[in-house]
Parts: structure tokens; C-alpha cells; sequence
């Protein structure tokens, strides 16, 4: 339950082994975590099972840098993992060269939740969507196995599990029950959020989404049933004066495949501060904060935008010509609501989370078809807006969602027509 570190005594006449007590504690590597976010520069990390001798063991990743030296790994250690580090740099050494020469799977962090462009994959905590549309569960580590000698460690972020019980044509129902075609509209711009990566390769953009109009008309209780519905309990990112830019560029960054909400842009009378002319660079392939390195070679380190953008708030900030063009405006109103509308909302009160994610799992078990048809009803639904005689952008940005309105109609066997809604 101890190392010890041997050597050699060598006398005149004699050569005897010192033993020397350096730990109480023994190390098991559970995996390497391998850090790809600079191709050109890959970071491993270490996952250690510490084992105490008195009983009892923790886990824990530790960083080169925290092991690197006699100091820092007692420092380590006993931070950690409760426990202590006696050995010198020659017991030091000898510990790292264990460590090293553990055979151990490489595991490969993700960031982000959602998709994962490496792999094709779509890796939540607590789930993974294959390149099939295939639903995996991770192993008892928390970790998702590709092949023999790929893993994938998730990033952190809480993730509701799908669960399945209910039709999720049902849910699609009785959304449109609850807020008529504004909710379908809503819904098939999420649904097309999840392949935003593959949409922006083809077409070069991806709308935004606003959803605005009277208080209490159920927008902020839409946005948690969609957010429920790509595997997520949240409603959004409150912009407030208190957050940082950096902090909220961040919170959207870590969103890959999938939509991150913002609300209440003037709840207050004022803005926060989300630059709203961010989102005329947002529209296209463009990194959401680019910093420079510290370095001499001209290096700079990007924040990806590998996710979709919802505005959900009263009054809609967007003024100037330019951002109108790159927002589908979605408008609430009070006189909208009866007692059908409140009566299907409150069915949806009543199915959980787990159950409103399995919507994700049933739309994504047909990734394939979605991933080669998308395309093809995107161009069908922007000749159906041709006669509207509207700007190119306009016509571009509502086809994404009348398309994909069209192909999860198809998916679920549950045709809902909403195209003169989208034309007016």
C-alpha cells in the first residue's frame, strides 16, 4: 500500500539495497486524456486512482505541470488526493516513468456539447448520437468508446438523458396546439440548429432565431421546452450588465451543433453587453473572439462558433436593415392565447425532461436521411418563396426553416402545414 525507492550502497568490500519509504499512498492510471484543440500542439493529461494505505481512494486529473517536480506533486497529492508525497527527484522520476509507461487508453477531451467534428459524433455528458444516428450510453468512467483504442471524454456541461415513452410527433402537436405555427416554425429552426455545422459548409450562413412580443405569452416556457427537447434543463443566458462579453461569448461557445438562448435583451430598458452587430459575422463561418498568443510567431488562439443563436425578449432590439436580414422574427401575442392553447401547454408541463429529449433521439436516429436530403428541401422550399419578390437573404434564411419544417413532417408522420405562415 506504500512505494518505496531502492538503491544501491556500494563499500569497499560490500554492495548493499537502502530502501526508503517515499509515499502512503499507490497510483493506478485510469487513462490518458489527450487535449487536440491545437492540432499543432496536442496536451496530455493524466486520470490517477489514488489508493491510500489507511484505506479509502480518490480520483483525480492532474496536469503535467503538477507533477513535474518533488514539490509539485506533494503539492498534488496531497490537494487531491489526501495523501503524501516523501521522495525526492530521483523518487519523483521514477514515479513518472510509471506513470508514462502505464498501459492505458488514450482518451480524447471534447469542449463542447453536441457535436463533435472530429468524429462525426453528437457527445453529451450523458449520451452519444453515432455517425448512424445510433443512441450510446457511456461506461461506468463516464467515457464513450469508439474503437478498440478511441475514447471520448464529454465536457462537463449537465445533459438530460433521452428517455422514451412518449410519441415524439406528440410533443410536435402539441406545440403547435399550444402556439400554432410561430412553435413549429421555432422547432424546425431547432431541429436545423443540430446540423448547423453541415449547413454552414454548404451554404456559408445559418440564420438566427428571435422570439418576441406580449409578456406572458409563454416564450420563456417554449424556450425550456425546446432547450428540453435538444437534451438540455436551461432556459438561456440572462443579458445582463453584470456578465462579461468574454464570459457570455464563452457560455455560447460551449454549445457544438445545438442552439444557446439570450434573454431579455431590454428587460431594463438597457443592453447588456452582447454587441448586436456580432451577429452580422455570427450569420456566416466566423470565429466568435479571436486572441492573440503569446508568442512571436503570429499565433492566435479562437473561440469557435459551432452553435446556433436565439434572442428571446419583449421588445426586438434588431434596427438596421443588415440584422433584420439575418433573424427569423418569430412575434407573440397575448390575444393568440385561449383556453386550447393553455390546455395543451399544460400537457406538455406534465411530460418530463427525459421524455422531451427523446424527441432529439428520434429526429437524430435519422441523421443519414436528414444529412442527405437536407439540401435538396432547402432549394425545394426557397422556390416556393420565390414569388414573395423579398431579398435573396430573406428568401435563404426562412427556406433552412420551411425545409427543415418539411423533413422532420416526413420523419414523423405527422404533416403539419405551416408554409403560409412562413410566407407571411
Amino acid at each position: 500500500g506504500r512505494y518505496y525507492y531502492s538503491k544501491t550502497k556500494v563499500s569497499a568490500r560490500t554492495m548493499s539495497v537502502v530502501s526508503t519509504e517515499v509515499s502512503d499512498f499507490v497510483l493506478e492510471v485510469a487513462h490518458f486524456e489527450l487535449d487536440r484543440t491545437n492540432s499543432e500542439r496536442p496536451v496530455y493529461s493524466y486520470r490517477l486512482n489514488i489508493q491510500l494505505a489507511s484505506g479509502g481512494s480518490t480520483s483525480c486529473t492532474v496536469e503535467a505541470e503538477d507533477i513535474s517536480t518533488p514539490d509539485k506533486i506533494r503539492t498534488i497529492i496531497l490537494k487531491q488526493g489526501r495523501a503524501v508525497w516523501k521522495g525526492d527527484i530521483e523518487a519523483t522520476k521514477a514515479l513518472l516513468q510509471h506513470i508514462v509507461d502505464s498501459k492505458v487508453p488514450v482518451v480524447r477531451k471534447v469542449f463542447t456539447s453536441g457535436y463533435d467534428e472530429i468524429t462525426g459524433c453528437y457527445v453529451f455528458q450523458t449520451h452519444m448520437i453515432d455517425l448512424n444516428g445510433d443512441l450510446h450510453l457511456p461506461d461506468e468512467k463516464g467515457l464513450f468508446r469508439l474503437s478498440a483504442k478511441d475514447y471520448i471524454k464529454p465536457a462537463k456541461y449537465p445533459s438530460i438523458q433521452p428517455m422514451e415513452d412518449v410519441d415524439p410527433a406528440r410533443i410536435r402537436r402539441l406545440i403547435y396546439d399550444a402556439w400554432g405555427a410561430k412553435g413549429l416554425a421555432a422547432l424546425s429552426w431547432v431541429t436545423a440548429s443540430w446540423f448547423v455545422n453541415q449547413i454552414k459548409q454548404k451554404t456559408g450562413f445559418f440564420p438566427l432565431l428571435s422570439m418576441h412580443g406580449d409578456s406572458q405569452t409563454g416564450k420563456s416556457n417554449l424556450v425550456r421546452i425546446l432547450n428540453s427537447c435538444q437534451c438540455f434543463d436551461e432556459e438561456g443566458i440572462p443579458m445582463r450588465k453584470t456578465n462579461t462579453a468574454k464570459g457570455e461569448m464563452r457560455k455560447i461557445g460551449q454549445k457544438s451543433g445545438a442552439f444557446s438562448a439570450m434573454l431579455e435583451w431590454h428587460s431594463d430598458g438597457t443592453p447588456g453587453r452582447f454587441d448586436l452587430d456580432d451577429i452580422l459575422t455570427m450569420f456566416n463561418i466566423n470565429p466568435l473572439q479571436v486572441r492573440a498568443n503569446k508568442s512571436n510567431d503570429n499565433q492566435t488562439n479562437e473561440t469557435k462558433f459551432p452553435g446556433a443563436l436565439m434572442f428571446v425578449q419583449n421588445n426586438e432590439p434588431f434596427k438596421t436593415k443588415q440584422q433584420k436580414e439575418r433573424v427569423i422574427s418569430l412575434e407573440f401575442k397575448d390575444t393568440e392565447l385561449n383556453e386550447n392553447t393553455f390546455k395543451a401547454f399544460k400537457e406538455l408541463e406534465t411530460i418530463s425532461c427525459s421524455h422531451k429529449a427523446w424527441f432529439y433521439a428520434a429526429v437524430m436516429s435519422r441523421r443519414t436521411d436528414i444529412e442527405e436530403n437536407w439540401y435538396e428541401e432547402y432549394e425545394r422550399a426557397k422556390r416556393a418563396l420565390e414569388h414573395l419578390n423579398v431579398s435573396s437573404r430573406l428568401q435563404e434564411t426562412h427556406a433552412i426553416v420551411l425545409g427543415f419544417h418539411n423533413l422532420v413532417s416526413h420523419i414523423l408522420g405527422d404533416a403539419i402545414d405551416i408554409e403560409k405562415y412562413i410566407f407571411d
